[in-house]
């Protein structure tokens, strides 16, 4: 009899222990998987003057590679008849190089649109309409480090993306590592802000406007999508454990 005793109490002990590495495993697993996962950024575009507009658009901005970001703009709709994003403004953390820009085609692009770099030399970016949305306000004639415009380099005008549509085009950096594990895309990405214009519209006090610079009031990280590799890793270690267990039955 008590030797059956101390025989359940061993089994017993065992099985602890199993689901204590078990839950271990998992932990680690998990760790892994959270810092090798790619980052994304969304911002959305609002102004307090207009309520019956909750959104103006959203910008999607992801880790292509160590050195590019692809930007999605996406315009909400409805939005007041022809309206249209035509640039759009970047400041990042740290002393980088002004970034290029290339236009891929692909099919999330309607229409799809050729951005170029603004060349702020010849024009200066507009005032940020919706500054006094933000605490602390941000200033009259914020120093974006970069801005892309649609067609001519040194201007802001129309074609642009129009209300319910999207494009995308990517920020091309040097001496960058974005895939870098624990890097932050939430820290990197300053303040952007979007150009819209071609419309006529009153805000909430009845004033007529036909123009708007929108910084990005919410900058929320998206939950990380696990790499590949980085899902074939968890599943060999699940693995690993279930023929653990079925070995120790045996």
């Amino acid at each position: 009899m008590l030797y059956v005793e101390q025989s359940t109490f061993i089994q017993l002990t065992e099985v602890l222990h199993m689901r204590v590495r078990l839950i271990a495993t998992s932990c680690a697993l998990f760790c892994i998987m959270a810092a090798q996962s790619a980052m994304a950024l969304t911002i959305n575009y609002s102004y307090s003057a207009f309520s019956s507009i909750p959104t103006w658009g959203t910008m999607d901005i992801n880790v292509v590679n160590d050195t590019t970001l692809s930007v999605l703009y996406t315009a909400a709709s409805p939005l007041p008849a022809g309206t249209q994003a035509t640039a759009f403004a970047f400041s990042f953390a740290g002393n980088l190089s002004n970034p290029t820009i290339t236009n891929p085609t692909v099919a999330d692009n309607d229409p799809d649109l050729t951005w170029k770099v603004f060349t702020k030399g010849t024009n200066t970016l507009p005032t940020i309409t919706n500054r006094f949305d933000f605490n602390p306000v941000i200033n009259e004639q914020y120093a974006f480090e970069m801005a892309a415009t649609e067609g001519a380099a040194n201007t802001i005008t129309p074609p642009g993306i129009e209300a319910g549509k999207k494009d995308i085009f990517y920020l091309n950096f040097t001496g960058t590592n974005f895939s870098a594990s624990g890097f932050d895309l939430a820290s990197f990405v300053d303040l952007t802000a979007v150009r819209l214009q071609s419309f006529s519209t009153r805000d909430d006090a009845g004033n007529c406007v036909d123009s708007l610079f929108l910084a990005g009031k919410e900058e929320v990280p998206n939950t990380p999508v696990p790499e590949p590799g980085t899902l074939a890793l968890a599943a060999a270690g699940l693995a690993g454990l279930i023929l653990y267990r079925r070995k120790q039955k045996m």
